[in-house]
């Protein structure tokens, strides 16, 4: 399941980030700061969940509830604020959930087991992704460049994976700490660097031209492909 998470406070982001996992631990949702990010980051990767608080910068929740509702109509929404005076407005644009600051475990459990556009745990498995020359074989954790094996080692396969769900965005070294290692932001990014130099030399290897593993400092890394645009996501 795909959660995001939008509060432009970073202690009451991270806070709700950790009540989340807490109470889903087998989620990781995505932290974002602010709703043009959030915006960016659904155009190209679909979002089950959305936790936002009302009251931020230059767009409010409300305004970002409607935009990501045009994106994809059965996104649930769950409103967290620190203001009960808003569940009308919420009620109107018919939003799954309304938690009062701060967020606890049982609470987000409470409003995940009654969401408006329930996500069932029996959905398809992917087990075979294509991207150009290359397939990924997601059961014996394989990814092939024109049928040959490229030799991936466990991680960088993960690493690689969340790279090739969303060509082209960036993500940040803090972000894929969490993603592929499990790691709290905190960790060690050299772990990130080391393990995406490695894919670089070994995508090269095999001449593909066209997809290549970019770094960019105080940004983060993303997957180059022909078609590659720019976007980025936020910690």
């Amino acid at each position: 399941m795909n959660i995001i998470v939008m509060d432009d406070e970073p202690l009451a982001l991270a806070a709700l980030k950790d009540a989340i996992r807490e109470a889903l631990p087998a989620e990781t949702p995505v932290g974002f700061d602010n709703a043009e990010d959030v915006l960016r980051y659904a155009r190209h990767r679909p979002v089950d969940v959305a936790f936002l608080d009302i009251r931020t910068g230059r767009m409010d929740g409300f305004s970002l509830a409607r935009q990501l509702i045009l994106l994809s109509p059965t996104i649930n929404i769950i409103f967290v604020t620190a203001y009960m005076d808003h569940l009308d407005r919420a009620f109107e644009i018919y939003a799954s959930g309304y938690i009062k600051k701060p967020a606890t475990v049982k609470r987000i459990r409470q409003e995940m087991s009654h969401l408006r556009y329930p996500r069932h745990e029996e959905s398809p498995v992917l087990l075979v992704q294509e991207l150009g020359p290359y397939v990924f074989d997601h059961i014996k954790q394989r990814v092939y460049h024109n049928g040959r094996d490229t030799l991936l080692k466990p991680k960088e396969f993960s690493l690689l994976c969340v790279l090739a769900g969303s060509p082209g965005v960036f993500f940040s070294q803090k972000h894929l700490l969490q993603m592929v290692w499990g790691l709290e932001a905190n960790g060690d990014v050299r772990t990130v660097y080391a393990h995406a130099s490695r894919l670089r030399i070994k995508l090269a290897m095999h001449e593909s031209g066209h997809y290549d593993i970019e770094a960019r400092r105080n940004v983060g890394y993303r997957l180059v492909t022909p078609q590659t645009e720019q976007y980025f996501l936020a910690d």
